[in-house]
């Protein structure tokens, strides 16, 4: 209702004050003065700096034109200046100790409206209760209604007005879900790999990957299609929409683009994600930022460590490593990261608020009067001390005795108090060990000098000698980065012994393998992708550590993360990793046409290779007996019973046996008509024999060269009433039997 009329009052006077003043502008000097008109006194002549530091803030602007409100009721006229400060937003709810950014706009109309926040200077109406930092960022102290004005150029923008006070904690979303990749553009039918990630805000913004464990469904038009899996196809080209559920919590859509060309696009980071995307932290605490590229070929990799990151305001926190924020001061900023100096997040803004203690909750109006700062000193041990028989308000009004005692209690206490001091602080445990990422706990006493110990870990003034190390506030220690640092406690310029504080490796606490499920043929190979996420919020890639243990039916093999069906069925593998295990994969090999015309042709091309194999084999041994024999030509009757002997071997194999009892000659005869053996050379290789096996004539090298050429005229001839078929036939079987047609190298 103020407002209401203060603005509807201003649209009253306005246009009486702007004749009045007008008339007697003329008739004054460009000095500071006073014009008294029908509607109340206005001065003239002041800048508003000047109105500023001499009356303070107004209680309304408008145009041209301060207003300030009874008992002193008085205008401010500022003539000349037509460009207008808007301040945004115009009206806004806080906590105490919660940072609010606002942004200052200028301009007129005819000119356009600039951003000038970076130039103006932020104003409030009770500069005690609330703290302005840079960049425009108001903290308010305690709950109450203020205005807020922003002053750029000499003038000031409207009040916006700010409401604080201490709200009901709300119990937000378990989880924000964020698919990837980003904008995917994936050819028909090609399988593509989503990514869920999972934002819990209830656990310290922490940042996971939940993709097998939520649901999948693509939506085209109003048609919604659930999957098996994150692992995604699509048969047609268009726009899909891909999203999941998770916990009751269902994520934004996720535009995904069809299309008919089967390209391989390259492994270029084209989108980076920022999570948290928005963070509220207190003084002295941590958020793990962690950064996803998505890249042209749709893979989706944590960047967090390649990234470089740039912070609004550095006087309200820093990046340490590995992403973890560290929150400093009081105030707002926003973080982007930047990957290789092209591309860059949309920034994470992080508002960080004091650590508020219950004075600060007070009202103005509810503040406590002076006191004496000894009084302050010792108003601990004024409450410890006090009693439900000794405590103020307590005592029967109706008991005088009663009433006395109390009073002197009461006067015993304080005379002990003044002589209670706080002798020294311990910290429990006194030697800390945390993996990085994780938080641990520690306590801290304070002892007096009167024997009395008090829990003061939320109270005291906490610190860390390496930051880079471990952080820690009110008794909570976040380990960052191995190493060692101590950690320490103060209060009342009483500091305790440090203690030392480890921070190891991060722990491994899971093992996310990719894909969940898969389907093969035998011939088939698929390779395996085992993700460990640690305890400091990160993820690595462990596939080739990983041990993959078959624990279903031993139907496959896996080496170096690869796949090998070996039968058929379906079996489960897990991972396993510095004593943690994933959940299972389920792998179905099944059979197909294809696998088993490859099996033939395997068999096939194998049973050719032990032919050939054979062949090479019988066909050394044929030659290594040929060049036998032909080495008995200095024994010219052992040559000539070799060469008789081998040919009736080779008669044998086309068919024509000797039989027993019957003469060489007689033999000779039949074989020459048999085979039709010409000029009766096989019947002079048999008189050659008989000559050498009973003949003791002395036989010549020239014997020799006659019956070896015996010898090839009638294999010749022998070989001429055969086809090249039947006659490759007839020398396979000569190979098995390991007997050697022709004794040189002869073409026929």
């Amino acid at each position: 209702m103020k407002r209401a009329s203060v603005k509807y009052r201003m649209d009253l006077v306005a246009l009486a004050l702007f004749c009045c003043i007008w008339f007697f502008a003329y008739c004054q000097s460009a000095e500071a003065g006073e014009i008294q008109t029908s509607k109340g006194k206005v001065i003239t002549g002041i800048d508003t700096d000047e109105a500023l530091k001499k009356y303070g803030m107004p209680d309304s602007i408008r145009d041209d034109f301060w207003y300030y409100s009874p008992p002193r009721e008085f205008f401010i006229y500022f003539p000349g200046k037509t460009e207008q400060v808007y301040l945004y937003p115009q009206a806004c709810k806080s906590p105490p100790g919660e940072a609010i950014a606002f942004r200052v706009f200028a301009g007129t109309p005819e000119s356009g409206i600039t951003d000038v926040s970076a130039d103006s200077k932020i104003l409030v109406s009770d500069p005690k209760a609330c703290k302005v930092t840079g960049r425009n960022v108001v903290i308010p102290r305690y709950t109450g209604e203020y205005q807020v004005f922003a002053g750029y150029n000499g003038r000031l923008s409207g009040p916006a007005y700010l409401s604080c006070k201490e709200v009901e904690r709300q119990e937000g979303k378990k989880v924000i879900i964020n698919v990837l990749p980003y904008k995917a553009r994936v050819p028909m039918g090609r399988v593509t790999e989503f990514t869920a990630l999972g934002v819990f805000p209830l656990e310290g913004y922490t940042v996971k990957d939940i993709s097998a464990k939520a649901k999948w469904f693509i939506r085209q038009d109003t048609n919604v299609m659930p999957c098996r899996n994150n692992t995604l196809s699509f048969s047609s080209a268009g726009k899909f929409d891909v999203f999941c559920e998770y916990a009751d919590e269902q994520s934004p859509v996720q535009p995904v683009y069809a299309r008919k060309s089967r390209d391989n696009p390259p492994h270029i980071l084209r989108n980076i994600l920022l999570l948290p995307e928005s963070v509220k932290l207190k003084v002295k605490q941590t958020v793990f930022l962690k950064a996803f590229g998505t890249y042209y070929d749709n893979k989706v990799v944590d960047i967090t460590a390649d990234v470089r990151w740039l912070i609004s305001d550095k006087k309200i926190g820093n990046i340490l490593q590995n992403g973890v924020f560290y929150a400093r001061t009081p105030g707002s900023t926003e973080i982007t990261a930047s990957f290789a100096g092209r591309l860059k997040s949309l920034p994470v803004r992080i508002s960080v608020r004091e650590s508020v203690d219950p004075e600060r909750n007070r009202t103005k109006s509810d503040k406590p009067p002076e006191k004496d700062p000894d009084e302050d000193k010792n108003k601990d041990n004024d409450n410890d001390n006090e009693t439900p028989l000794n405590r103020p308000g307590q005592e029967d009004a109706d008991d005088p005795v009663r009433q006395t005692q109390n009073d002197g209690n009461r006067m015993n206490g304080k005379a002990l108090k003044k002589q209670v001091k706080l002798v020294r602080i311990k910290i429990s445990p006194g030697d800390l060990k945390v993996p990085s990422g994780k938080e641990a706990g520690l306590k801290a006493v304070a002892i007096y000098s009167d024997g009395r110990e008090k829990d003061i870990t939320s109270v005291g003034d906490w610190a860390a000698r390496d930051e880079n190390i471990a952080v820690v506030a009110q008794g909570r220690l976040s380990g960052l980065s191995a190493g060692k640092t101590n950690v320490s406690v103060k209060m009342r310029g009483v500091e305790s012994e440090p203690v030392p504080v480890t921070v190891t490796g991060p722990d491994l606490l899971s093992i996310i393998v990719a894909p969940q499920k898969a389907k093969l043929s035998r011939l088939d190979r698929m390779r395996l992708k085992a993700q460990g996420y640690y305890s400091d919020f990160s993820f690595k890639d462990i596939t080739l550590q990983a041990a993959w243990p078959v624990t279903g039916r031993r139907i496959l093999k896996v080496e170096k993360s690869v796949i090998i069906p070996l039968g058929f069925g379906k079996t489960v593998i897990n991972a396993e990793y510095a004593g943690v295990r994933s959940l299972p994969v389920s792998v179905e090999i099944v059979f197909t046409w294809a696998w088993f015309w490859r099996v033939c042709r395997m068999i096939l091309a194998q049973l050719v290779l032990v032919l050939f194999l054979l062949f090479l084999i019988f066909y050394l041994m044929i030659k290594h007996k040929a060049k036998k024999i032909l080495g008995l030509k200095d024994n010219p009757r052992g040559f000539i019973s070799a060469a008789y002997n081998n040919l009736k071997r080779v008669m044998g194999i086309f068919g024509f046996q000797d039989r027993p009892g019957q003469a060489p000659l007689t033999f000779a005869r039949l074989a020459e008509e048999k085979f039709r053996i010409k000029g009766r050379v096989f019947i002079s290789l048999t008189e050659k024999l008989e000559e050498a096996l009973y003949s003791r004539n002395s036989l010549s090298f020239e014997d020799v060269n006659s019956a070896n050429l015996y010898y090839e005229l009638a294999l010749k001839d022998i070989s001429a009433n055969y086809g090249k078929v039947s006659l490759a036939l007839k020398y396979l079987r000569a190979l098995v039997k390991m007997t050697p047609f022709a004794l040189k190298t002869t073409k026929y």
